[in-house]
Order: structure tokens, then sequence, then C-alpha cells
């Protein structure tokens, strides 16, 4: 895998001046009008060159590429470069890179754009599982009816059921065998006929 480093014949650990006379060096010996012979193998050379250069004196795009390179031979990449528009390409490149321009997976996904489009998503896959696993809720529209024709008073009822054993109003109690036996009907009633 030839990275930058390889290109300017520089180690990982090389400090900012010591990239800027590798650069300078093999620019004087492949620059196209400075050098003693001229092809487009000694240009494309002298692009390469000149990219690395650009990557490795910026500070950020360095740190940026020391950590692509770490997880492209994590990986098992095979080769590594930047193209012009800074994105990574190759073998090791980035399937998540293109249009991102060589930016992390976490600063892609956490941008608050993208924030609120997953929470957006999660909202409405959340609504239409549940409307299709509990497609009926039988109070639901009854419920609906019953705030119409009482209007402003719903505030002071309860959900109660009449227990035929007692005749008296009772709020639900699942766990309560005669409530389970008979699966009663829930009405709106004021708290005070609730036991």
């Amino acid at each position: 895998m030839k990275t930058h480093y390889d290109t300017l014949g520089v180690s990982p650990t090389a400090t900012k001046d010591e990239i800027k006379k590798a650069f300078r060096k093999l620019s004087m010996e492949t620059h196209p009008d400075v050098a003693s012979f001229s092809s487009s193998k000694n240009a494309d050379l002298f692009k390469q060159i000149s990219e690395a250069h650009s990557v490795l004196s910026n500070e950020i795009e360095r740190k940026r590429y020391d950590f692509e390179v770490a997880d492209a031979k994590r990986f098992g990449g095979s080769t590594f470069r930047r193209n012009a528009s800074g994105a990574a390409s190759g073998a090791a490149g980035g399937g998540f890179r293109n249009g991102n321009q060589g930016r992390h997976p976490i600063e892609v996904f956490v941008r608050p754009r993208n924030i609120l489009i997953g929470a957006t998503m999660g909202i409405a896959t959340v609504a239409l599982l549940k409307s299709t696993l509990f497609p009926d809720s039988p109070d639901k529209d009854e419920y609906k009816d019953e705030v119409k024709r009482r209007g402003a008073g719903m505030k002071k009822l309860v959900e109660a059921w009449k227990n035929p054993k007692t005749g008296e109003w009772e709020q639900p109690a699942p766990w309560d065998a005669t409530y389970q036996k008979l699966r009663p009907k829930l009405e709106l009633v004021p708290p005070a006929q609730v036991r």
C-alpha cells in the first residue's frame, strides 16, 4: 500500500520542514517545466507529489489521512490514495466517502440534519409498526364520539365498567378474574360513581 509518505520518501513521523524539503527536492526533479526530460509519467508523478504535499502539510488533513491509512491497514486495503477533490479512493477507499469529501463516517452521521432525519424515520417506523401490529383499538372511535357528545365536561370523567355481580361501576383491573372473563365495554362516567 503506497501512502503519501512513501511518495515523498519521508517517515510518518516527519515534521513539516522535512515534508517541505522532500517536496521541494522531488518537485525540482519531476516538475514538467524544470525536469531535464518531460513525459506523461513524469507529470503524473509530479501530481502525486503535489497531492501528497498538500495533504501532509495541512495539519487537519494529515490527521484525517493518518486515520484513513490506519483504517486501510487494519481492514486489509491494498491501495490508498486521495483523488484531486480530497476524497479517498482505492480498495481501502471510501465506500462511505462519496459525496462527503474525505469525512469520517461519524462526521457524516452526527450532523443535525442527519439526526433529524433519523429521528423522523424512527418515529414513522414506530407509528407504522404500531398501526400494523395493533390495527384496531376498540375504544378509540367510541371515545372520540363520547368527547364530541359531552364536550368540555369530559375532563371530569373516568373510564369504568359496570360489574354485573355488584351492579357498581369499577375501574378496569386486567388482573381481576371477573374483568378478564367478561371483557366488558368501558364507558366514561363521573369519578364519584366509580367504586
